[in-house]
């Protein structure tokens, strides 16, 4: 389920009616940041040492979804201004077990990133 045209296939299979809105530049970031939209399909692209905050914290450079969790930011703080391996890793545990019970997106592939 890697292209738009397979989920929109695999969602119709179930019964749930999707219909592409190609908008790009301006037009979707004016949609995205505006939630003029139902769902929104795309890519999320981050560094080896990645910084989720850009993503998902409050004030987010590229949280057009608008998500907001206090509990969220303060880990992805902690996460994101230590070098120490342990706190990185407890942290991260604690952004995505937040994430996963919030779920401001659904991922439907990943790469590791943090080990």
């Amino acid at each position: 389920m890697s292209r738009p045209n397979c989920l929109i296939a695999d969602l119709k299979a179930i019964g749930i009616r999707l219909t592409a809105d190609n908008k790009s530049g301006i037009a979707y970031r004016e949609a995205r940041y505006k939630g003029a939209f139902d769902l929104v399909y795309g890519p999320t692209y981050t560094a080896a040492d990645p910084v989720y905050s850009v993503f998902y914290a409050t004030h987010g450079t590229l949280n057009g979804l608008g998500y907001s969790n206090p509990l969220v930011d303060a880990a992805l703080t902690d996460m994101e201004t230590t070098l120490d391996p342990e706190r990185r890793r407890d942290a991260s545990s604690r952004v995505q077990r937040l994430l996963a019970t919030d779920l401001p997106s659904i991922p439907l592939v990943s790469n590791v990133s943090i080990a």
